[in-house]
């Protein structure tokens, strides 16, 4: 909103980090489970992405279910949580 402070983290640092834990303890086969829409989560996304793919690793990625354009950030966010079974399904596959 305009006017509003704000305060935003650093998400290549954020996604390095996540993918820098991961690899230390020898996973190799990843994954980024994000929510779709959420600009944080597209952000950190590619970043992971980016960050994987330039040690030689395609990790794989779920967002969740569609949410209608226009929905907020924290609309999103409870639409995910929500539908916590088809990302157990995910998970399964």
């Amino acid at each position: 909103y305009p006017g509003t402070p704000l305060i935003e983290t650093d998400d290549a640092v954020v996604a390095r980090l996540a993918a820098d834990h991961l690899l230390a303890r020898g996973f190799r086969c990843l994954a980024y489970c994000g929510i779709a829409g959420a600009n944080y989560s597209s952000n950190r996304r590619q970043h992971y992405v980016d960050y994987l793919r330039g040690v030689g690793i395609e990790p794989l990625i779920y967002e969740g279910l569609a949410v209608p354009r226009g929905a907020t950030t924290r609309q999103r966010e409870s639409e995910a949580m929500i539908h916590e079974r088809e990302l157990g399904d995910w998970l399964e596959k």
